[in-house]
Formats: structure tokens, sequence, C-alpha cells
């Protein structure tokens, strides 16, 4: 029987756990049995295993196992577990796509990320990849390309080149 109030204090727990003074320790599990025990251990918070669970089921690592049997499994281990669970679910079975294009501008050159993103999980994916997603992609490269800038621009380029 799912404790839904159980179920809706996890996301929080989990948060403060990020949060607290001691270093979070993620143990791996790949079905209820190996949670079970980590629980039993004391541990505070999951992790699954994607390489585990698909190992445990017969397939290699890599996306083998279709994503209705990895996430069959990793919302059993959720479900039975009083502790927060979190997914490894290999590369999430959405599409990711990043390439740098590189223009002669003039004397200088510039460069310019594409990135292609489809979220999986149908519905609540497409709305995560909108209102979440998307934003933190482009500010994360936003960030990265300043800091390469100035690396590029400064004298820091040295420490990268041997």
């Amino acid at each position: 029987m799912l404790n839904l109030e159980n179920q809706t204090a996890k996301p929080s727990l989990f948060r403060d756990l990020h949060r607290g003074p001691k270093m979070l320790v993620l143990p791996n599990a790949w079905d209820v049995a190996s949670a079970r025990i980590l629980e039993e251990a004391g541990v505070a918070a999951i992790a699954t295993t994607s390489a585990g669970i698909a190992f445990a089921l017969g397939y290699p690592d890599g996306q083998k196992i279709s994503r209705e049997e990895m996430l069959a499994i990793v919302t059993r281990i959720a479900a039975k577990k009083r502790i927060p669970v979190t997914a490894d679910v290999e590369a999430g079975y959405g599409d990711f796509f990043h390439d740098h294009l590189f223009d002669e501008r003039g004397s200088i050159t510039v460069m310019r990320d594409v990135v292609q993103l489809e979220a999986p999980l149908g519905l609540m994916g497409w709305i995560a990849e909108r209102l979440i997603l998307r934003g933190y992609i482009k500010e994360l490269l936003i960030k990265r390309n300043r800091h390469i800038r100035s690396v590029a621009e400064g004298e820091d380029w040295k420490l990268y080149l041997r």
C-alpha cells in the first residue's frame, strides 16, 4: 500500500539531506531487496543504479532496457521505501544533441552552440523541458562561454596547453 503522505514528504527530506551538515552518501540499489537491505542498514537515502537494474534483468548497460521496464523497477523501489530514492535512468530516454559551430568574422572566430533537447516522460517531460531545462541549459552555456572567453582573452589559456 502506497503511503501518499510519506511519498509527498520525501522530496523535502531529500533536499534537506543535500543541505545538511553531513555529506550525503547515496548507495545504489538495483531492486526492492537491495533497497531494503540499505534502508535497514540505516542509510538516509538511496540511489538506483541503471546498470545494476539492467544487469539484474539480463540486459547490458546503455539504455538497452526499455524505459517502461526501468521506470517500473524504480517506481517499485521508491514505493516500498520510507526514505528518499533518487533514480539513475541512464541517459533519461530522451534526446539531447549539442554541437559547436564556428564562423569566421573578419579577424575573429565566433562560436555558436547548437542544442536540441527533447525531454522524456511525455507531458511531464515536456513541461519540465519548457519550464526548467531550456532555461537551465541556456544559462549554463552562457556562463561556460563567458569563462571560455575570459580564458582565451587573458593569460589563463597557457594553463590549458602543455
